[in-house]
């Protein structure tokens, strides 16, 4: 059964989206009526179909101006389609192969579907987001602001202060990189979020630590969570661990285990370990809490001479709330 012009045009006129239909050689394109009535053409000519395909967007359909087409492979892209009054609004345009039976691609259907009130709803969520990006942001550095000015009045505390600026830090890394808006709509992922938080500790020599990480998409929950954790260890590290010698090295690892994504804490060369610690301290007991309550997950130790060696498990699902 052959492709009947006639019969397709029917059937395009029936769609209730703009529909063009592009023919491989000559003589075969046509547009529906949705598609006449919104753009105002009356008919698609060779490459006349692009002119309603805004400037900036007409590259995106490079795919159908040969003669000749390349693959017959899906497509669907994002696009602004002017209107008859000479506005612009988007549209998802959305191609499929028409070919004979057996035979080769002998037209191209495309539809577009207005997508304008979503796009929209996505710019307002986006401006919201930000703004509350940049207060969440402001926030956290009021607080540290006002941990620093505590310590002179009380200098006992100058250490916990310190610990807890950081904490306040590691969360504020979590937040900007994770929170939609805030870094410009992109959201973070585990290596990205673990190589910010470690690079302070990069500074003297990189080759001290690597970080070995199969990417995964982070939700604000889980990025919060695991800032926390990593920024502890790390903190340790530099304190007690191998970061606190010249020569130290920490190796981090992560990647996925079936429905758990696994990281290995790896320390080497710092003050040698008879055994393990006879308590917790409040890190550890930090760590471990927000590993099980927060990510449900778990953390083994072993407490190697030649240093720490953690593994943690968090459920995927936990880790991108």
């Amino acid at each position: 059964m052959s492709l009947a012009t006639a019969d397709l045009a029917a059937f395009c006129d029936a769609l209730p989206h703009p529909v063009i239909v592009l023919g491989i050689g000559e003589g075969q394109d046509f547009a529906n009526q949705r598609w006449r009535d919104h753009t105002g053409a009356a008919v698609v000519i060779d490459r006349d179909w692009i002119d309603p395909i805004h400037v900036d967007d007409r590259h995106l359909f490079d795919h159908f101006a040969g003669d000749v087409a390349p693959h017959d492979e899906a497509f669907r892209i994002e696009c602004r389609l002017r209107g008859r009054d000479g506005d612009f609004s988007w549209f998802l345009a959305q191609a499929g192969a028409l070919r004979e039976p057996e035979g080769p691609t002998v037209r191209w259907l495309i539809t577009f579907t207005d997508i304008e009130i979503v796009k929209r709803s996505e710019q307002v969520y986006m401006t919201l987001a930000h703004e509350l990006g940049h207060r969440v942001k402001n926030i956290f550095a009021i607080f540290s602001g006002l941990v620093r000015l505590s310590v002179p009045k009380h200098p006992s505390a100058a250490d916990f202060a310190a610990e807890l600026d950081g904490r306040v830090g590691a969360l504020a890394v979590a937040n900007e990189l994770a929170v939609p808006g805030a870094n410009a709509g992109i959201s973070t992922t585990v290596a990205a979020l673990i190589e910010q938080l470690l690079t302070p500790y990069r500074t003297l020599d990189r080759d001290r630590i690597c970080v070995d990480l199969e990417d995964l998409p982070l939700g604000l929950t889980g990025a919060n969570a695991l800032a926390l954790v990593v920024h502890e260890q790390a903190t340790n590290a530099v304190k007690y661990g191998s970061l606190s010698t010249a020569s130290g090295t920490l190796a981090v690892q992560g990647h996925r285990r079936d429905d758990r994504y696994v990281v290995t804490w790896a320390e080497c060369g710092g003050p040698r370990l008879d055994d393990a610690p006879q308590h917790k301290g409040f890190g550890t007991r930090l760590t471990d809490q927000t590993v099980s309550r927060q990510l449900g997950g778990r953390v083994e130790r072993r407490w190697l001479a030649e240093g720490l060696s953690m593994e943690m498990r968090f459920p995927i699902e936990r880790l991108q709330s």
